[in-house]
């Protein structure tokens, strides 16, 4: 069973590897938006990180993620490489997020027992809240810490990403949502690194991408579209005489239209 599920696997790798790297990118972003609520409340709601890591029975987008990521890149090695650092980073986020999903849990929980009344002078459960108030503060104290390990590992992902970006450039479903997303890719790596990102991936020659994105429409039967992104291809470089020529293929479709 094992075997046919990795036999289905490898059949439509390229759809996965885009699917993991789109998820990739909503993780980091749907984080950077924690981030920013804890930075600014000192909390996180366990509501928000239970659905977005989620159980066993019930796994949530980065549990999803960790698991696609694993299926698709953890190979055996003699070495290490820059796909297994970013599966393995991406394995540390999901166990960090988990650790900090039941502190947050405890928290929330605790605290609700802390205002709890109970009557007379009950020396037991006077020094059980005392319990519960130090194991609260130490909880936390070591949240930020938690929560910048975390930051500091997604950053490292995302830079271990951009350097494997370039070995999938053959990947036309990948390279097609890079073009066409670049409001997601900057706002993870930065203004202006979409356009460095796509010239790291096809050495420079930008118009590459917008070619193979014109030559993925044109397969998949949306002409205009096709005709949209070589003539982008085109204007980049007039020169390019594979891109010419596809150019004048996908006008002749028009033409005989």
């Amino acid at each position: 069973m094992i075997q046919k599920e990795n036999v289905w696997l490898e059949e439509r790798r390229d759809e996965f590897l885009r699917d993991a790297i789109q998820q990739f990118f909503d993780a980091y972003l749907s984080f950077k938006e924690e981030y920013q609520q804890f930075k600014k409340e000192g909390k996180v709601k366990f509501s928000h990180l239970a659905k977005w890591v989620g159980t066993e029975e019930n796994k949530g987008p980065l549990w999803n993620l960790k698991d696609l990521i694993h299926n698709l890149l953890d190979r055996p090695h003699n070495f290490l490489t820059h796909e297994i650092a970013f599966e393995r980073a991406i394995h540390l986020i999901f166990h960090q997020f988990m650790s900090f999903k039941e502190h947050i849990y405890v928290l929330e929980q605790y605290e609700n027992i802390i205002r709890e009344k109970f009557k007379g002078r009950d020396e037991e459960l006077s020094e059980a809240l005392k319990d519960f108030k130090k194991l609260m503060a130490k909880i936390k104290e070591e949240m930020p810490e938690e929560i910048e390990s975390a930051r500091e590992l997604f950053e490292t992902s995302a830079k271990l990403l951009r350097l494997i970006l370039p070995s999938y450039k053959k990947n036309k479903l990948l390279v097609r949502y890079i073009v066409e997303n670049k409001e997601i890719v900057e706002k993870t790596y930065g203004k202006g690194e979409w356009e460095k990102i796509l010239e790291l991936m096809f050495s420079k020659k930008k118009e590459e991408a917008y070619y193979i994105t014109a030559m993925w429409y044109f397969e998949n039967c949306d002409y205009g579209k096709s005709r949209t992104y070589i003539k982008e291809a085109l204007r980049m470089n007039p020169s390019n005489k594979k891109i010419e020529n596809f150019s004048k293929k996908v006008s002749a479709f028009f033409a005989e239209t």
